[in-house]
C-alpha cells in the first residue's frame, strides 16, 4: 500500500512541473544502488526460451524511447551507454506517459530478480509473464504497482543521447534497441502524399537511401503525428532500431526526429560507376531486382538495322564483359553507340542460361556517344562453346558452314572440321533468305546463349570467307558397315561390325547407327557412337547382348546396343550409318521396304561386305554384299549361319 501511495506522490509531483527539463529530487532518486552485471551478460543467460531471473541482478541503462507523442506504448527502451552503445533491451510495462517518470537520456537501474526475459528475432524483452493464446508463457507488461520496485531512477543529470549514425546496409543485431540515425534517407515514391499512419492502425512506411537500400518505419495509428503528411525531401531520421523476423525496422519518438529538408536522391547524379562483369556477378542462382544505384557504360555491338535482333534489345560490351539489355519498348540505338545506363530498379535474370538485364526503361539511357568500334576477340570454337564469352564480339578463323547450299535463316552449323557451333538467324533478318557463303575463312559475330552457346550474325559483312571450301568429311566415307549378324542358332549373338579402311583414325563423335524396322520410313531406334575413335584399318563391334557375345565369340564387343537396337535386327530391317552432320555414309537395305524375300534379307544368316569394297555407299547396292539367309530369294544364299563358326567379328 505504501508503494502505491509513493507512486501516486511521484506522479503528482511530476505532473505539477510545467517545464519537463526538471531533476528528480534526491528523496526519490537513488545513487546508492549499484549495477552488478551488464546487459550483455544478462542476454547470455538466455537459453532459447522464456526464463525467470532468480538471481539478485541489477543492470543500468540509458533511456532512449519516449511515449510523449504516443508512438511508443507499453515499453521502455534502454541502451548500455549514452553514446557508442553496444547493447540495448526493452522493458515491457503498463504505464501511460512513462516519459514523465523515465526521461530520454536518464540513467536508470533495473532490479531483474523476479522478472522474465525472452527473445524473438534477436529482440530481447524483460517484464512480467502472461499466458498467450497458444497456451504458453510470454513476456508481458509489468503491472504499474511493480514498476517502481524494479525500475529505479538515479540522481544523475539527464544525458544527451547521441544516436549512432549508420547506413541501412551497415545495420546489425548489436544495434537492436539502440538509438540510431539514418542519413541521406527519404520515403519511397509510392508512399509520398500519405500520412505517417492510418488512423488507429500500426502502419509501416518505407524509407530508402540513395543506394536504394530500404527499411520500414513503424508508426502508431494513435500517435500525435499520425495524420501528418510524409515529407517528400531527403535527410536524416532518428529512431529506435527494431527487428521483425529477418528485417530491421525503425520507430521514431517525436515528429522532430524527422529532418528531411534536402533534395531527393537523383539516380543519375548519385549513380556509382561499375563495369558489366560486376553486374553479371550480382546474379546468384535466382532472378533479382538491382537495388544499388549503379550505372554501366558499354558499346552497342548488335545491329538493329539488319533485323536479326528484337527491336527492344541491344547487346553491349565493355572491356570486362558483355550483356544483353531488354528495354521496355523499342529503342533508337545503333551499332557503335557508346551508351551509359542507370540500372537502379532494373531486373537481372537468367533466360535459358543467358544472364540479361530486363525491363529497362528508356529513361535509363543517360548518355550516348556515336561511332565507337570494338575489335572482336579471336577465339577457337572450343573456347566459344565454353560459355565464358557470352555477349562478347568474337571472330573465328578457318571456319566454314558444314553444308554447302541453303540459306541463313534458322540454325546452320559452322565448323573447322573438328569442332562445330550453331549459327542462329531470325527469319526476319534482312539477309535471312540469302544463300550461305560456300567458302572458308573468318567470321565475326556475337556469342549468345539459348541453353547452349551459339553465334549471332549481325550482318553478312561479318563473313569474310576468302579461301576455298574444305571437304571436312571426305574421310567419313571410308567408314562403312562390314558385317551384319543374325545367327540361326542364337539370336542373342547378333551384332553389327563397322570398318575404317582409310589411313587415318576417324572420330565418331556425333555419329549414329539407325534402324528402320521392317517397312518403317521413320527411324525405329538408334545407337550413339560418340566417344569412340575408329583407328585406321580397324573394326568396331556393336553387340545386341554384351555377355552373350563374349560367351559365344570369346572377346568383348566395343559397344552394347541392347534389345531392339540396330545391332539386334532379325534380318528384315534396314540399317543406316550417319555421320556427325546427319549425312548418310552407308546403308544396308532400303528404308521403307520390308527386307523379307528381298536381296536385303539376312534373317537367320549374315550380310558381309565384299572384300573389294573400301567405302560406304548411301544407296543400297546388292552387288557390294554377300547375303546368307534361310530363304535364298533374289540372289541371296540360302545357307543359315551358325554362331560362332560362320561369323568373323573383328576380322576384315
Amino acid at each position: 500500500m505504501r508503494k502505491t501511495i509513493l507512486f501516486i506522490i511521484i506522479f503528482n509531483l511530476f505532473s505539477c512541473v510545467e517545464n519537463k527539463d526538471f531533476n528528480i529530487p534526491d528523496s526519490i532518486c537513488n545513487n546508492e544502488l549499484k549495477p552488478n552485471t551488464t546487459l550483455k551478460k544478462v542476454k547470455e543467460l538466455y537459453q532459447g526460451e522464456i526464463m525467470k531471473i532468480t538471481d539478485d541482478l541489477i543492470i543500468e541503462g540509458y533511456v532512449i524511447s519516449s511515449d510523449k507523442e504516443d508512438n511508443f506504448f507499453g515499453s521502455l527502451h534502454i541502451q548500455d551507454n549514452y553514446n557508442n552503445p553496444t547493447e540495448g533491451i526493452q522493458i515491457e510495462m503498463d504505464i501511460r506517459d512513462s516519459h514523465l517518470f523515465y526521461r530520454p537520456g536518464e540513467r536508470i537501474l533495473i532490479r531483474l530478480k523476479g522478472l522474465y526475459i525472452d527473445e524473438s528475432s534477436e529482440v530481447f524483452k524483460i517484464g512480467s509473464v502472461y499466458t498467450n493464446a497458444g497456451g504458453s508463457f510470454s513476456v508481458g507488461r509489468l503491472p504499474v504497482n511493480k514498476v517502481k520496485e524494479h525500475l529505479i531512477n538515479t540522481c544523475d543529470e539527464v544525458y544527451e543521447i547521441e544516436p549512432k549514425q549508420v547506413s541501412i546496409n551497415e545495420l546489425d543485431d548489436t544495434m537492436i534497441n539502440t538509438l540510431i540515425q539514418l542519413n541521406h534517407i527519404e520515403f519511397v515514391e509510392e508512399d509520398l502524399g500519405k500520412s505517417y499512419a492510418e488512423p488507429l492502425e500500426e502502419t509501416q512506411r518505407t524509407l530508402i537511401n540513395c543506394d536504394r537500400f530500404s527499411i520500414k518505419l513503424v508508426n502508431s495509428g494513435y500517435s500525435d503525428f499520425q495524420n501528418e503528411t510524409l515529407p517528400a525531401e531527403n535527410g536524416n531520421i532518428v529512431g529506435v532500431l527494431g527487428k521483425y523476423r529477418n528485417s530491421f525496422n525503425l520507430t521514431m519518438r517525436y515528429l522532430s526526429d524527422v529532418n528531411l529538408t534536402n533534395e531527393r536522391c537523383n539516380s543519375v547524379t548519385n549513380a556509382r560507376v561499375t563495369d558489366i562483369k560486376t553486374v553479371r556477378n550480382l546474379y546468384a542462382d535466382s532472378d533479382l531486382k538491382i537495388e544499388e544505384n549503379i550505372k554501366i557504360k558499354g558499346v552497342v555491338i548488335s545491329d538493329a538495322s539488319s533485323n536479326n535482333i528484337s527491336p527492344n534489345k541491344i547487346i553491349i560490351q565493355d572491356e570486362t564483359a558483355g550483356i544483353e539489355v531488354n528495354f521496355v519498348s523499342s529503342h533508337s540505338l545503333s551499332m557503335g553507340d557508346e551508351v551509359e545506363l542507370v540500372l537502379l530498379g532494373v531486373d537481372l535474370f537468367n533466360n535459358n542460361n543467358s544472364i540479361q538485364l530486363n525491363n529497362v526503361p528508356a529513361k535509363s539511357i543517360i548518355s550516348v556517344n556515336e561511332g565507337i568500334s570494338l575489335s572482336p576477340l579471336s577465339l577457337n570454337i572450343e573456347e566459344a562453346l565454353s560459355g565464358n564469352y557470352e555477349s562478347r564480339l568474337i571472330k573465328l578463323e578457318g571456319v566454314q558452314f558444314a553444308q554447302q547450299g541453303g540459306i541463313y535463316s534458322g540454325i546452320i552449323t559452322l565448323t573447322n572440321c573438328s569442332e562445330k557451333i550453331n549459327v542462329i538467324t531470325s527469319a526476319e533478318a534482312s539477309f535471312a533468305n540469302e544463300e550461305v557463303n560456300d567458302n572458308n575463312g573468318t567470321i565475326t559475330g556475337i556469342l549468345r546463349i539459348d541453353e547452349e552457346p551459339y553465334l549471332h550474325l549481325r550482318n553478312v559483312d561479318d563473313i569474310n570467307f576468302d579461301q576455298p571450301y574444305i571437304d571436312c568429311y571426305a574421310d567419313d566415307a571410308y567408314v562403312f558397315i562390314s558385317e551384319l549378324a543374325d545367327p540361326d542358332n542364337n539370336s542373342a549373338a547378333r551384332f553389327v561390325e563397322l570398318y575404317n579402311s582409310s589411313e587415318k583414325e576417324i572420330n565418331l563423335q556425333g555419329w549414329q547407327l539407325r534402324r528402320y524396322t521392317n517397312a518403317n520410313t521413320e527411324v525405329s531406334s538408334t545407337i550413339d557412337l560418340s566417344g569412340h575413335i575408329l583407328q585406321s584399318h580397324s573394326t568396331l563391334i556393336i553387340a545386341a547382348n554384351l555377355a552373350e557375345f563374349q560367351t559365344v565369340y570369346g572377346f568383348a564387343p566395343d559397344i552394347e546396343g541392347k534389345t531392339n537396337s540396330p545391332a539386334d535386327s532379325n534380318g528384315d530391317d534396314n540399317i543406316e550409318l550417319v555421320n556427325s552432320i546427319g549425312t548418310v555414309i552407308d546403308v544396308f537395305g532400303i528404308p521403307g521396304e520390308d527386307g523379307s524375300n528381298t536381296n536385303h534379307e539376312f534373317e537367320d544368316g549374315r550380310a558381309v561386305r565384299n572384300p573389294d569394297i573400301i567405302k560406304g555407299n548411301p544407296v543400297y547396292t546388292f552387288s557390294e554384299w554377300t547375303v546368307f539367309n534361310d530363304s535364298g530369294n533374289a540372289g541371296t544364299i540360302k545357307i543359315p549361319q551358325q554362331a560362332p563358326n560362320d561369323f568373323s567379328p573383328g576380322v576384315r
